[in-house]
């Protein structure tokens, strides 16, 4: 937006949505952002709840849609808010009060391997655990028969 490049976001999006773990990513459109810009077209318009709860609360929401044999999916909503610092001034380009929820960034993220991993894992220290367990009892029956 600082570039002047608002027009080319949706080149923007697309080059994200090509990262692996990516499996959808929309930028949506706030009040304060529609009241001087106009109207948000489908490309920027809320699509869910979760989204209208991040542009009226300005609060980060999370979504996690998994099972234990499918797919696991992580969605993130966050705010992007007017902030007027040295290098990003928003107040310059939008009426707004800093802090003002311009809109927000939802991405939906592929995170099966995180799952499958933590999945391997937990069975793996359960194996050694029991392992472990198992020789401990051994040694101590062993021990208790040669002491008697």
């Amino acid at each position: 937006m600082i570039n002047g490049n608002m027009n080319q976001v949706n080149v923007f999006l697309q080059s994200i949505s090509q990262t692996k773990s990516i499996e959808n990513i929309w930028i949506i459109r706030g009040q304060n952002v529609i009241k001087q810009y106009g109207e948000a077209n489908e490309l920027v318009a809320p699509k869910d709840a979760i989204d209208e709860k991040v542009l009226q609360t300005g609060n980060t929401e999370f979504e996690l849609n998994e099972s234990l044999f499918s797919k696991a999916e992580l969605r993130v909503t966050i705010p992007y808010k007017a902030v007027a610092t040295q290098s990003i001034n928003c107040l310059n380009c939008h009426e707004v009060k800093p802090n003002d929820t311009l809109g927000a960034v939802s991405i939906v993220l592929d995170v099966t391997d995180f799952k499958d991993n933590g999945i391997k894992n937990s069975l793996f220290i359960i194996f050694i655990t029991l392992l472990t367990i198992g020789l401990i009892l051994f040694f101590i029956k062993k021990t208790c028969l040669s002491i008697y």
